[in-house]
């Protein structure tokens, strides 16, 4: 089991941490934590999903605030390898990238609550356009670092 946390860096931003399993060649998207509250929430409820969720992986977006959350979660969670990703592409150069990979091997839940945090990232995903003119887009970016990551840690199983 995979997760991806892209850290919100100012104002409107979210929090944004997907993770899943694979499964055969799929890789199923099972919870998504998604907020804007400040770290003080978003850094318990990050460990606590991972434990929940018995992450092997968890890879952290380090760009800006990231790397003091990747530090902190450090501290707090053991039994799941933490992985440190400094950006240096265009999120949406990105984004584009990923596209193909999420379309042919992700899996999306559609049971969630109205109102979820799963429920309000998908929105958010689903408004993020092709060039790329979105208001938000911490959902999309965070479901693209997660499939670079679920695709470089288990390559074998996707051709």
């Amino acid at each position: 089991s995979i997760g991806a946390i892209d850290v919100a860096d100012e104002g409107m931003d979210y929090y944004s941490f997907p993770m899943g399993v694979v499964i055969g060649e799929k890789f199923y998207v099972t919870d998504w934590l998604f907020t804007r509250e400040n770290t003080n929430y978003s850094i318990p409820a990050s460990t606590e999903k991972a434990r929940f969720h018995k992450l092997n992986y968890l890879a952290v977006e380090t760009n800006n605030h990231g790397s003091v959350v990747y530090k902190q979660i450090n501290n707090e969670l053991t039994g799941t390898t933490l992985i440190g990703i400094h950006q240096h592409t265009k999120k949406h150069s990105r984004v584009i990238l990923s596209a193909g990979f999420l379309r042919d091997y992700f899996v999306f839940r559609n049971d969630y609550s109205v109102g979820s945090d799963y429920d309000l990232a998908m929105k958010q995903l689903f408004s993020y356009t092709k060039d790329g003119k979105a208001p938000h887009d911490d959902a999309v970016d965070s479901i693209a670092l997660l499939s670079g990551v679920a695709r470089d840690l288990l390559q074998d199983r996707w051709v």
